[in-house]
């Protein structure tokens, strides 16, 4: 079974009014797929919101949400910034965002990509930005371009960080900790920096006190406009890490504990964070493994754990879940 799980306080990004979750912070269990990929429906509870003294007791307080707010006007038009768009989930997630009506900043590390993605949706669907999550440089400019060209038309709704990058091998092979930092340096600081950059400019979050452009009367009363949301795909390899895939499960896990201090950090500003924990995905593909992991292992201690790797990675492309499943779930 391949599973997609959604934690977050509040409903997801979804112009269909569907919910992400509505459960305590990374409890919530979205969906499940199975070898088909059709997703069990989400089942929704009680929201809940973490109080320091409930925190201090480790338990979590019920709290209750304000009412959803009125709609976009006509001459509003919502719209997404997503990392890692050129390929897989992040793909699916522009295909899905621009059918859903969104127009969607794709940052993509390849220039084809981006190009791909205009040939496939139109330049007016779609802003493909020069995106490496791992340089500060990169960020600030796409950040910047993407804030330049909404003006008054367009409304940020959600920062889908979706970069990511899989290396598998053995914990204590010689290249493990290069490994570690480069996934480290992706899927955990790329998404912090990004969020980072893009809170102030592209989310309307002014740490320095100042009221979001989105909510009426500083974070009480009724909502001018939602809220944005931050979404972080994780994987599931968070919580159930096998054999070769330590470094990655790991680089996952900090994403996850990262992101849960946010969701509370963020709070005073109403402003969701969510998590995607996908299986084991369609396309799935390992950084730098051509040859694959086992045929690089071969004649050592690991070559069995690394060969089964590869045989899951090969069934993914016939029984894993549809990169489109997942975009589902954002969308």
């Amino acid at each position: 079974m391949v599973c997609v799980r959604v934690a977050g306080e509040g409903g997801g990004v979804g112009s269909r009014g569907r919910s992400l979750s509505r459960s305590a912070p990374a409890h919530a269990v979205g969906g499940c797929a199975v070898a088909d990929a059709s997703l069990l429906p989400l089942q929704p509870s009680k929201a809940v919101q973490a109080t320091p003294r409930a925190l201090a007791a480790g338990v979590h307080a019920t709290a209750t949400l304000p009412p959803p707010p009125p709609p976009h006007p006509a001459s509003i038009r919502r719209c997404l910034f997503i990392s890692g768009a050129g390929t897989g989930i992040g793909a699916a997630t522009v295909a899905a965002a621009v059918g859903a009506g969104y127009h969607v900043f794709a940052g993509v590390l390849v220039a084809a990509e981006g190009e791909a993605l205009v040939a496939a949706h139109g330049v007016g669907a779609v802003t493909p930005l020069p995106l490496d999550v791992t340089r500060a440089d990169s960020i600030n400019a796409a950040v910047s371009a993407a804030a330049a060209a909404m003006g008054p038309g367009l409304r940020l709704v959600a920062l889908v960080n979706n970069a990511g990058v899989l290396r598998a091998g053995p914990l204590l092979s010689p290249r493990a900790a290069d490994d570690a930092r480069a996934m480290l340096d992706v899927n955990f600081h790329g998404t912090l920096a990004l969020t980072r950059a893009a809170a102030g400019p592209l989310l309307g979050i002014w740490t320095d006190g100042g009221a979001p452009a989105w909510w009426a009367g500083g974070g009480k009363g009724a909502a001018a406009d939602p809220p944005p949301r931050v979404v972080a795909m994780s994987s599931l390899s968070a919580r159930l890490p096998t054999a070769m895939s330590g470094g990655y499960a790991a680089s996952k896990a900090a994403l996850e504990a990262a992101c849960a201090a946010l969701r509370q950090e963020l709070a005073p500003w109403r402003v969701d964070v969510c998590v995607v924990e996908p299986g084991v995905v369609k396309g799935t593909r390992l950084w730098g493994g051509a040859g694959g992991l086992g045929a690089s292992l071969a004649g050592t201690a690991w070559a069995g754990p690394a060969a089964a790797f590869d045989r899951v990675l090969a069934n993914s492309a016939a029984a894993g879940l549809d990169p489109a499943a997942v975009a589902a779930e954002v969308v």
